[in-house]
């Protein structure tokens, strides 16, 4: 029993410090302009590149294209990342994108910033989210920090099945 409840213990904590970790920047102006584009170095040919990658695919998809920063992040340390991340709705008339790390206590787990979630109707287009994260080093057990997208049904109950996800490594040191 004492074991249960340390485990009920454990899972609220990191529920708790999830909304603490992962955020949302709220001055950010996530409108798709071209220069919100440019200013997180990617550009305006290459993202249409990867839309008409991403549009052949006759299913929904969603694929993370760019992460900034991407390399030498101090564990422990939170970050501002700006995350371009293009998608695909084959099958769905709207849908939602989420993002998430895998920075709790699982390195196989995701933390999903609802805050961050965009509704979207339009078959094919990319998002640019811009949140916060606490970097993490899971190097002692082989896995990576990522940042994590899913493409949803919506609306969706809170227990749902993508129905299509992406991650993308971010490298700490």
């Amino acid at each position: 029993m004492i074991k249960y409840l340390a485990l009920f213990l454990m899972v609220l904590l990191n529920l708790n410090l999830s909304a603490q970790e992962n955020n949302t920047d709220t001055n950010y102006n996530v409108a798709d302009s071209e220069q919100n584009i440019q200013d997180i170095g990617f550009n305006k040919k290459d993202l249409e590149t990867e839309i008409q990658k991403i549009a052949s695919k006759d299913k929904d998809s969603v694929k993370i294209i760019s992460i900034t920063p991407n390399s030498n992040l101090v564990k422990g340390d939170i970050y501002t990342f700006s995350i371009i991340a293009v998608y695909n709705l084959a099958t769905k008339d709207q849908a939602q994108l989420q993002i998430g790390f895998n920075n709790g206590l699982d390195p196989n787990a995701y933390r999903m910033i609802s805050e961050a979630s965009k509704i979207v109707d339009s078959k094919t287009g990319y998002h640019i989210f811009k949140v916060k994260a606490r970097a993490v080093n899971w190097k002692e057990t082989g896995r990576d920090f990522n940042a994590y997208v899913n493409i949803s049904e919506y609306p969706h109950s809170s227990r749902y099945i993508p129905l299509s996800s992406n991650s993308m490594p971010i490298k700490t040191d």
